[in-house]
């Protein structure tokens, strides 16, 4: 895999993790709790939002994994990971 496609995914992978967020943000707004300039936002507090995150973080770990091991697979990088 060359370094261009690696780029690609860590570009799809940050277009999903901002969809996902945006996501988040509006069904906090049509839940009628989305946070103003007074009330931080609290992401990570109800269950929903606990799971949503740590989906996030799963799937964003993994793709950084899979991108870890392509890298691996080239020549030029085998083993230069520390």
């Amino acid at each position: 895999m060359v370094p261009s496609m690696i780029e690609r995914d860590f570009r799809a992978a940050e277009m999903k993790r901002q969809d996902t967020l945006a996501h988040a943000a509006r069904m906090r707004e049509a839940a009628g709790s989305s946070p103003g300039p007074e009330q931080p936002a609290r992401f990570g507090v109800g269950s929903w939002s606990r799971a949503r995150a740590a989906n996030v973080l799963d799937r964003s770990a993994a793709l950084l994994w899979q991108a870890a091991r392509r890298l691996d697979r080239q020549p030029a990088f085998a083993g230069r990971r520390g």
